[in-house]
């Protein structure tokens, strides 16, 4: 059996992650742990390796995008958000489907 996946992030850049985006730190598991994720690494250089993951929410109703580091015991969070028409675009592309996805 795999242990569960722990999540960290910085408190106050979770509330101005809620406040800018309306979405909580605490629902970005939906992301990272879906099925349908499509993760790649960020462009953004830095001392950590960035990655990006897009997968649909529950939680928002939407694809959403998830910004973080994968540290050998945790996975931090860096942002959280709705993706845009562009992103979402490219998501379906990527799961090489046809249909609408939730706006």
């Amino acid at each position: 059996m795999r242990a569960p996946i722990r999540y960290e992030w910085d408190l106050g850049k979770r509330e101005q992650n809620l406040a800018k985006h309306g979405l909580a730190f605490e629902d970005a598991c939906q992301v990272f742990e879906s099925a349908l994720k499509w993760d790649f690494p960020s462009a953004r250089a830095g001392v950590e390796e960035r990655r990006i993951a897009t997968a649909f929410t529950p939680a928002a109703q939407a694809v959403c995008i998830l910004v973080y580091v994968a540290r050998a015991d945790s996975v931090r969070c860096i942002s959280f958000r709705r993706a845009s028409k562009r992103e979402r675009e490219e998501y379906r592309e990527y799961l090489g489907e046809d249909r609408q996805l939730h706006k």
